[in-house]
């Protein structure tokens, strides 16, 4: 079984649009295909509950038969780190129960993808955060960047973060997150993955430009599957 974890350099930077496209490539690829968010904060009512949006993308692109409070057990209204509204709203988030959710979809598929919530430095439980969670799972990183301007110290900061605490770095992935229509491309987009690679010593998964239509099966074949599964095989 192989298993990572998704988290990104900042919030809002793609990686729930890549987690979905390396999901469908997965199950294109025959496998047993598994997807977690532990934590999702910003829900909306619906029905009485609330809906984790961002997890239930995920469940769906997976194959959909997961229950969704296995998929992600904890949600919070406010759109803030996890223990932040979690404080305000007198819940809590567990790593532990998070663990043991992991492992019942685990042990059911060849693949599993687990999806952070915003950065690295987020607190989840307290003072405890994503590196704690990642320890907890024993989960090599996949790490999803902006393409554009700031993303070489963005980047670098996150892989040397991860690194220092103890987190294996699968490589890093490059997300065009705006229409570039409307936000054209610096001189400097074309390149920023080479020089993360040779500055961090990270290898780029994948180069995915805007996907107008927002269908993630169109970012397929700007991501080296096969690669992220291999290095994901060489990290067990």
């Amino acid at each position: 079984m192989s298993s990572f974890f998704v988290t990104g350099t900042d919030t809002g930077v793609g990686k729930t649009f890549i987690s979905r496209a390396l999901l469908l490539a997965f199950r294109q690829r025959g496998l047993r295909t598994g997807a977690m968010k532990p934590c999702e904060t910003g829900c909306e009512e619906r029905d009485g509950a609330l809906f984790p949006a961002d997890a239930e993308l995920l469940r769906a692109a997976a194959g959909g038969h997961q229950p969704l409070d296995l998929v992600c057990p904890s949600r919070s209204r406010l759109p803030m780190a996890p223990a932040e509204a979690a404080a305000l709203e007198g819940g809590a988030f567990s790593i532990e129960r998070a663990a043991q959710g992991f492992r019942t979809i685990q042990d059911q598929h060849d693949v599993t993808l687990v999806e952070g919530a915003g950065g690295l430095l987020v607190p989840l439980e307290g003072d405890r955060m994503t590196p704690d969670l990642v320890r907890a799972l024993d989960l090599p990183l996949l790490m999803v960047a902006r393409a554009g301007l700031g993303t070489i110290n963005h980047s670098c900061m996150s892989v040397a973060c991860a690194r220092a605490e103890g987190l294996r770095v699968l490589g890093i992935v490059f997300s065009r997150d705006r229409d570039p229509a409307l936000h054209p491309p610096g001189p400097d987009e074309a390149h920023n993955p080479a020089a993360v690679a040779r500055i961090a010593r990270v290898p780029v998964l994948g180069r995915v430009p805007w996907i107008t239509s927002g269908d993630p099966a169109q970012a397929i074949p700007h991501l080296d599957v096969d690669a992220i599964l291999a290095a994901t095989s060489r990290a067990r």
